[in-house]
């Protein structure tokens, strides 16, 4: 009897379920803090994170932004995107939040 196994990867569309902005709960953010968006999906989402109103440092491919010195005393809108592909089907998620930077 000849027995084998052979690996099979399946693949699917899986985004909006862990979109996720952390900490999003903060009544007032710092000059340096890093504010962090993530996701899960399979295939793996490519993320983009960035204000809404005007440009900010990014790190970390676009997944992190730090408050900047410019920002104090100002409220600031974010907008996280993840998207996915599968063969020819695209998908997108977006999540926003608004952010008081102390000043």
């Amino acid at each position: 009897m000849l027995l084998y196994a052979e690996r099979l990867d399946i693949f699917f569309v899986v985004l909006a379920r862990d979109l996720t902005i952390t900490p999003a709960d903060k009544d007032k953010y710092q000059v340096d803090d890093e504010v962090r968006c993530s996701a899960k999906g399979n295939p793996s989402p490519k993320i983009s994170f960035e204000p809404s109103t005007s440009p900010g440092k990014l790190m970390d491919n676009s997944k992190t932004i730090v408050i900047q010195k410019s920002w104090e005393g100002k409220e600031k809108t974010l907008t996280c995107t993840a998207s996915n592909t599968l063969d020819s089907r695209m998908e997108f998620l977006n999540k926003t939040i608004t952010i008081q930077v102390a000043g």
